[in-house]
């Protein structure tokens, strides 16, 4: 896999094993139905230009050219300005039944399809890494309501086996507002949790809007390390701010809600909330300490490097019955005041504003550098600054998780791309390092912007990074159990990748999407490239889309194209007989004209998005 991966690192290497394979089974598909059907084949190329190796196999001239951008086949009689001798006519494509013809034609977009099959069938028996099915839970949404928690391993709804994020993705995205009975595990004890994905409303890739169902839940968790303030239970035991927890009597700490979970199990709380009153409780009363046999914790820390000093580990022994936390609780327990969260992650805690090349990239347009200049000078004003938590966004809910802020973000950014607004009004719950709490009420510009796919939008900038981020569990590696399912799944896998080309293509046809993110060698090329880089295994990924983008590309009625070919032999089929020569020899100029066009668009694309004109 090593020599693969240095192989295929090389962008010209990676571009013509990929467009090379993918033109060769393409016009193999053609090559072996007119064999099969008698036709002879003159000529069998792939790549245009002159020719870098040739030989002649019976009736069959073999080329390879020196231009890695196409291939064809030649038929015996495929000329239609040629005269063909009676004794040579069951050898001609032009003599042959339609019937024979239209296979021909459909067999290189089917060969296509095919190798896209195959490929997805030696991935997924190889095995593809997939994202687990442990969830975490985001405040007052769906799944919380529903008892789902953080942590929580989904293994079937409705009876059937959930193997990965994607499947668990899918089920909960098509069953809006209908009730599931979703099987989890708990702590190692099976537990079933009915939930009814709320309906919700989103824009798709394609502009489209589409209705899925959401519950409320994450593959990414809040890391473990901390923001502490004054005042707080963790700074009353000796915690400080962006202390990172390594583990716990021992028990290792990936994630933020494992140490909440043992808070949790130490003190017999059922919620956030509910611990945090048990904590002050159980600090302020000498005889629920003996009664619950609390025993002091023992956590690992990893303090934040400071200048030139390393990180630095230490232990703190965190002991209920401590005088300190005893203080804390005499200031505390009689206190109505409001104590929703006990612990907070820093992945919510500004550490700065980014620079503009770190969001854009250094070659970013003088346009886009004064819209990020605008944007980080509007949070600014309103008040954020480094160190500052996040609590809330104009009442969304409590903060806990960055997740939540960057669908904020991307919700007013779909609402403002529907009214073409010019500002919008928020109001951000923030904390900052001295443990007050503050609204700041913004005033914020949004951004108009091309999106991925070039089409007029508008954005609100938010340009922070965040102390740290969040974190998904390691990804597995799943294989299938028998040789229906792997049949099953790349069948799937391909049918989404055509669903997923149908839409483009339909969107690009109907004016809904721009022609230009129609792609051509240089645009191939450097996803070619950059597939190869990211591992053997995206570049089969790549493979696999790119082969049934090219067959379905194919089958569409356009002449020189063979879904020209099909539809004038459809056409041919209910007329009788051959189209008068004239009309074919029309349609074939016509063909070739655009097919040039096409060329030369898509080198067009190709240049003025390689220079970002």
């Amino acid at each position: 896999m090593d020599v693969l991966q240095a192989i295929f690192s090389n962008t010209i290497v990676a571009f013509i094993l990929l467009v090379g394979v993918i033109v060769f089974v393409h016009e193999l598909g053609h090559f072996l139905a007119g064999k099969l059907f008698g036709i002879r084949v003159e000529e069998f190329s792939i790549g245009f230009g002159p020719s870098a190796l040739s030989f002649r196999r019976g009736d069959t001239d073999y080329r390879l050219n020196w231009l890695p951008l196409g291939g064809y086949v030649r038929f015996y009689g495929a000329d239609l300005e040629g005269e063909i001798p009676e004794h040579m006519r069951a050898f001609s494509f032009r003599h042959a039944a339609v019937y024979k013809r239209a296979m021909v034609s459909f067999a290189g977009p089917f060969f296509n399809f095919m190798l896209s099959f195959i490929v997805m069938c030696g991935l997924i028996w190889y095995g593809l890494p997939v994202s687990q099915t442990v969830v975490s839970v985001m405040p007052s949404s769906v799944a919380e309501s529903s008892g789902l928690k953080t942590g929580d391993k989904v293994v079937a709804i409705h009876g059937e086996k959930i193997k990965d994020w994607s499947e668990l993705s899918k089920i909960l995205s098509r069953s809006p507002d209908v009730p599931l009975d979703v099987s989890v595990v708990r702590d190692g004890a099976p537990r079933t949790v009915f939930v009814t994905p709320e309906r919700k409303e989103y824009v798709d890739l394609f502009g489209e809007t589409q209705v899925r169902g959401v519950v409320g839940v994450s593959p990414a968790f809040s890391s473990a390390q901390i923001v502490v303030f004054p005042g707080d239970f963790l700074y009353a035991a000796g915690f400080r701010s962006l202390d990172k927890i390594i583990s716990v009597d021992g028990q290792n700490i990936s994630y933020l809600y494992e140490f909440h979970k043992i808070l949790s199990q130490k003190t017999g709380a059922n919620s956030e909330k509910q611990l945090a009153l048990k904590i002050r409780k159980i600090a302020a009363t000498p005889s629920l300490q003996k009664s619950l046999g609390i025993f002091p914790l023992k956590v690992s820390l990893e303090h934040p490097a400071v200048g030139k000093e390393p990180a630095q580990r230490e232990i703190i022994m965190l002991d209920f019955t401590s005088p300190a936390l005893r203080r804390w609780a005499a200031g505390k327990i009689f206190r109505a005041e409001s104590f929703e969260k006990t612990i907070l992650s820093s992945d919510t805690t500004v550490l700065q504003f980014q620079s503009d090349d770190s969001l854009l990239g250094k070659d970013m347009a003088a346009e886009d550098r004064l819209r990020v200049d605008e944007s980080r000078a509007a949070w600014q004003h309103c008040g954020l600054k480094p160190g500052d938590t996040i609590l809330d966004i104009s009442g969304e809910g409590s903060i806990v998780h960055v997740t939540q802020i960057y669908s904020w973000l991307s919700q007013f950014s779909a609402e403002a791309s529907q009214v073409k607004k010019n500002t919008i009004t928020a109001a951000l719950k923030i904390k900052n390092p001295q443990g007050t709490v503050s609204t700041l009420s913004c005033t914020l510009p949004l951004s108009p912007i091309q999106d991925r796919l070039g089409r007029d939008s508008y954005a609100l900038l938010f340009p922070v990074k965040f102390v740290s981020l969040p974190k998904e569990f390691p990804q597995i590696t799943t294989h299938p159990e028998s040789p229906q399912e792997l049949i099953f799944l790349a069948g799937s896998a391909v049918k989404d990748q055509m669903t997923l080309l149908y839409k483009g293509l339909k969107s690009m046809l109907s004016g809904d999407l721009p022609l230009s993110n129609l792609g051509g060698p240089i645009a191939i090329a450097g996803i070619a490239g950059d597939a190869a880089k990211a591992g053997v295994l995206s570049f089969f990924l790549m493979m696999s889309l790119l082969s049934v983008n090219i067959g379905m590309v194919n089958l569409l009625p356009f002449p020189a194209l063979d879904g020209g070919h099909l539809m004038l032999q459809f056409i041919e089929s209910l007329y009788g007989k051959p189209l008068p020569l004239g009309i074919q020899m029309a349609v074939q100029r016509v063909g070739v004209f655009l097919i040039l066009v096409l060329f030369l668009f898509v080198f067009y694309t190709d240049i003025m998005r390689l220079f970002n004109l």
